[in-house]
């Protein structure tokens, strides 16, 4: 696909992203003129009922290559609690506690199950296509996930995704959940970690 932003355009598509948000398997965009000058896979993770399923098939992928794979969740506050409080450091890192575990709990079953796949992580605050590529210049493949949708929805590929997406510069896999998601995975991995609120 060709590479043409600008990023967080609304009108902006590609033939490369209508064809993500409407496929029944995973769809590999490849960007014209890609340069991969880093390696390993790099797996957004946005906490969702299927988001184990999302860095599942990237540690598959990444245990083919025999790379390492990052797992990055962002967040961005709630717009209510913004216009109600002054994000002062302490309540920033109150809010990303849970997050934070979220994401531990996801790395942890990933290195069960992958035991000799080399796994790292990061939690940040942000917009979520913007933390990706940020870290795409260090990475060989991105891999996301899309929600199922509507039989009209499924025409339009969401924000994050978008985003992503027209402006990649090094190869992404994009897994469609929902009604795919039997297929990827049989064990429990289609539910989303447990956090305990009591942990500290």
């Amino acid at each position: 696909m060709v590479n043409f932003g600008p990023l967080h355009r609304p009108t902006s598509w590609s033939l490369a992203s209508r064809l993500a948000s409407q496929a029944s398997g995973p769809v590999a965009i490849i960007p014209a003129g890609a340069v991969i000058d880093g390696r390993g896979v790099l797996a957004g993770i946005d906490g969702g009922h299927d988001c184990l399923r999302v860095a599942h098939f990237a540690a598959e992928q990444a245990h083919i290559t025999d790379e390492p794979l990052h797992l990055l969740h962002s967040w961005v506050p709630p717009s209510p609690l913004l216009n109600a409080y002054s994000l002062d450091n302490e309540l920033v890192a109150e809010c990303m506690r849970p997050h934070i575990r979220m994401l531990a709990d996801v790395v942890s079953r990933i290195r069960t199950e992958f035991p000799h796949l080399d796994v790292t992580s990061s939690v940040v605050r942000g917009d979520p296509a913007l933390s990706l590529l940020d870290l795409q210049r260090d990475t060989g493949l991105v891999v996301v996930g899309r929600g199922a949708k509507s039989t009209l929805s499924r025409f339009l590929l969401g924000s994050v995704s978008r985003d992503l997406l027209l402006n990649l510069t090094i190869p992404a896999l994009v897994l469609p959940l929902g009604e795919f998601a039997a297929h990827v995975h049989s064990n429990d991995l289609g539910h989303a970690p447990h956090v305990d609120e009591g942990r500290p």
